[in-house]
């Protein structure tokens, strides 16, 4: 492919980026990032602070606009493919990549993956430079080299802890293929720069009791009973977004371990790819995981997939076997795009989980209306997160009541329910909450789904009692 043809792909993929980022309704998790960066912190409860860093950079110069809060992550994802140009030959297979659902819907989402895959992708381009540099010259690389990887690590980091899989695959990758005396103190070094660049993270966790890692550790890796029955939905799930390929390529890798890494290019990529994606399968074999978790790997997959269908251009049957791995993630990204427009009848209103996303931001824009009308810029409580971030998205002043869910940034924070004279409380039912009135329902609101209610939700407002009668 030329690099006329590849920029043209490129630029094409980032303009489709920015038309969906306008056209698919906003996830709950990305308006969550959105009311971060409305309160800027060292880190956050739930992830490292990066996310919420570039949505109020986009913020602060295009607006609170859907477009401006995904923007960050169309140009996380162009740089993505900026750089997968540099490493991975020949460049035609990358073209199959955009017709991902991973890589063409997944691409505009603004969460922390956005900045994660692109600090890992910078981080994979330094570590195949580095190997470069050691096998062409034993005195190996110098200080400006490993300070550019601790840079990227520590972005990385900054973005989502995931990224210490990419730090410690890196120092394995070294292990095995340089004498430790000339790597090690360079190492070391990306090692501090990784570490000063990520401070706010642990400054953050000092000043909460590091109770966002204790939650991100029992999050990640404590499993209540270990089983492989989530195995299949795992498997599953990779192959709906990027194909089998990544599957049945890794045994032809492993096999062929020895020859790949006599380059130094794909020395590199093996690693990224083969040891953190077998940590994630064997996460898969003992517990349900979230399928963006392997994310990540797949940008060393990509220049290994190139490499293996350059090397199978004589043998045509494993080639098409090969192209075929991407039948079934292509035909997932048509029938989404359809869904889109033209929604699919079999898929129950309630399991609809985009245009259920597209009712809660109507309804959002209801409630907001009524309290305008009603009591503009009291404060509103509701039971979750991301019924709290549809809120505020639009304007209304929402609050996460303590106790209802799981905690959150907005829980960390909390305007306490306890010092109001009164307040709104949106949810399913009432609740009983000590110290205040019974509610007294004002507005019903359905979350109406392709023309079906598929939930109703109610606002309440709640007065505090007086002291003999609290007594």
């Amino acid at each position: 492919m030329s690099k006329h043809v590849f920029w043209t792909v490129a630029i094409g993929m980032l303009l489709a980026h920015l038309a969906l980022a306008t056209a698919m309704p906003p996830m709950p998790d990305e308006l969550y990032y959105w009311c971060w960066a409305k309160e800027l912190q060292f880190s956050y409860y739930d992830h490292p602070p990066a996310t919420a860093y570039l949505i109020w950079a986009s913020t602060a110069i295009f607006g609170d606009t859907l477009l401006a809060v995904r923007l960050p992550a169309c140009l996380c994802m162009f740089g993505v493919v900026l750089m997968m140009g540099q490493i991975a030959r020949p460049h035609w297979p990358l073209v199959l990549l955009p017709l991902t659902p991973l890589c063409l819907f997944g691409g505009i989402l603004m969460t922390p993956d956005a900045p994660l895959v692109c600090a890992w992708m910078a981080y994979l381009m330094w570590l195949t430079e580095l190997h470069h540099r050691l096998d062409a010259d034993e005195a190996g690389a110098d200080w400006q080299l490993w300070t550019l990887g601790g840079i990227a690590l520590g972005l990385g980091i900054l973005s989502k802890y995931t990224m210490g899989l990419a730090g410690l695959t890196a120092a394995a990758s070294l292990v095995t293929a340089r004498p430790w005396r000339q790597w090690l103190g360079g190492f070391l070094l990306h090692g501090v720069v990784a570490f000063v660049v990520s401070l706010p993270i642990l400054l953050y966790n000092i000043q909460t009791d590091f109770a966002p890692l204790r939650y991100q550790w029992e999050h990640t890796m404590e499993v209540a009973e270990p089983s492989i029955r989530f195995l299949p939905e795992y498997v599953g799930g990779q192959v709906l977004l990027v194909g089998w390929l990544p599957f049945t390529l890794t045994l032809w890798l492993l096999w062929n371990w020895r020859m790949l890494s006599a380059d130094p290019r794909l020395r590199a990529c093996l690693w990224m790819f083969v040891a953190p994606s077998l940590f994630f399968l064997y996460k898969a074999a003992r517990d349900r995981i979230e399928l963006n978790w392997p994310v990540p790997c797949y940008l060393a997959f990509a220049p290994l997939a190139a490499h293996w269908f350059e090397q199978m251009a004589n043998r045509p049957v494993l080639r098409w076997l090969g192209f075929s791995s991407f039948t079934i993630p292509i035909v997932a990204t048509g029938v989404i795009a359809w869904h889109l427009v033209n929604p699919i009848g079999f898929l129950p209103p309630e399991k609809d989980r985009l245009h259920v996303c597209s009712s809660w931001t109507t309804m959002a824009q209801q409630i907001d209306a009524t309290m305008k009308a009603t009591d503009p810029g009291a404060p509103v409580y509701t039971s979750t997160y991301q019924n709290v971030s549809y809120l505020r998205f639009a304007g209304v002043n929402a609050h996460q009541a303590l106790g209802l869910s799981r905690p959150s940034h907005f829980t960390h924070n909390p305007l306490p329910m306890h010092e109001q004279e009164y307040f709104y409380f949106v949810d399913h039912h009432p609740r009983d909450f000590s110290g205040f009135s019974p509610p007294r329902l004002l507005a019903r609101f359905p979350l109406l789904t392709r023309g079906q209610e598929v939930a109703t939700f109610s606002l309440f407002r709640y007065d505090r009692l007086s002291s003999s009668r609290a007594h």
